[in-house]
């Protein structure tokens, strides 16, 4: 959902229900609303991470994965998270030998980001350690690898520095 859409949906009602931001249909399009009141897709941690990461907005980093295999309401796989950081002009190293709390202390560190994809049968979630910190993380550890991203991000053939 772009900038656009999302003021859209928040200033005009729904034909079925004739209300501004609709519940029902919010629902319907696999959305929620964050702790500021902006809409967030549900099961958006891959996005989530993308943009804790790259420093992007929500709503580009939205659009960057859902180009890239995330489904609102489903989620990513790995694989498809790792291509959105690669695909943008990263480097993705599995650094997985550090574990979590290896990645916290090198993290503290200029310039070093990492997530961590953890799976447990069929739930997954994705999470990202930067500065110190775990952003989001979800424990009893799943079984887990953790990647660190360096580089920069170019989008659309454009090269957008970030202090990485």
């Amino acid at each position: 959902m772009t900038e656009t859409d999302r003021k859209t949906w928040e200033t005009e009602p729904c034909e079925k229900h004739d209300l501004t931001c609709c519940g029902d249909c919010l629902e319907q399009a696999k959305l929620k609303r964050d702790e500021h009141g902006d809409f967030q897709y549900r099961s958006d941690c891959a996005v989530q991470t993308f943009a804790e990461i790259t420093g992007v907005s929500y709503g580009s980093a939205a659009e960057i994965m859902l180009g890239n295999g995330f489904q609102p309401g489903v989620g990513t796989r790995g694989s498809d998270l790792r291509a959105a950081f690669e695909q943008t002009g990263y480097t993705v190293t599995n650094v997985t030998y550090l574990g979590p709390e290896g990645a916290v202390v090198a993290s503290m560190e200029e310039g070093r980001k990492f997530y961590v994809h953890g799976t447990k049968g069929k739930r997954a979630h994705a999470w990202s350690i930067t500065d110190g910190n775990e952003n989001r993380p979800y424990f009893p550890p799943y079984r887990y690898r953790v990647f660190e991203v360096t580089g920069f991000l170019t989008f659309n053939r454009h090269e957008v520095y970030l202090l990485l």
